[in-house]
């Protein structure tokens, strides 16, 4: 068995570059995002989107990278705010690159892109003149 045929995983470390940000010349890196990380960002993240509140976003931003909360009462809402959309967009560029790294991965081991395929719903009438 050559190295390519096993993927090794260390609990103590990540496969992924963490987030950062800096504050007051200090830089904070994010916790290593686990599935024990995730729900409990999704909890917090379902109460950010339903009220108005500021305090749920203080809670992302501290659970996530650490920081006291003397420091970010330091900070104006908004620029905590800041570091929460940051953060969530860096989430999603790591998904999406994620997903094309997957995609070509895929695409590569098949050694095409295959045929692209309309598809047509049967028994259903279409629309516009014939």
């Amino acid at each position: 068995m050559n190295s390519n045929d096993r993927l090794v995983l260390k609990t103590k470390e990540s496969l992924y570059k963490p987030i950062e940000i800096e504050i007051d010349e200090k830089v904070y890196q994010s916790i290593k995002t686990t599935n024990a990380v995730l729900v409990e960002l999704n909890k917090l993240d379902e109460i950010v989107g339903k009220e108005d509140a500021i305090e749920p976003v203080y809670a992302v931003v501290r659970f996530l990278f650490n920081v006291d909360l003397e420091i970010l009462e330091k900070l104006d809402k908004r620029e905590v705010q800041d570091i929460y959309t940051f953060t969530k967009g860096k989430f999603l560029e790591i998904e999406k690159e994620r997903a094309e790294l997957i995609k070509r991965t895929f695409i590569n081991a098949a050694g095409f892109e295959g045929e692209k395929v309309k598809a047509i719903i049967p028994n259903v009438k279409r629309s516009g003149s014939k």
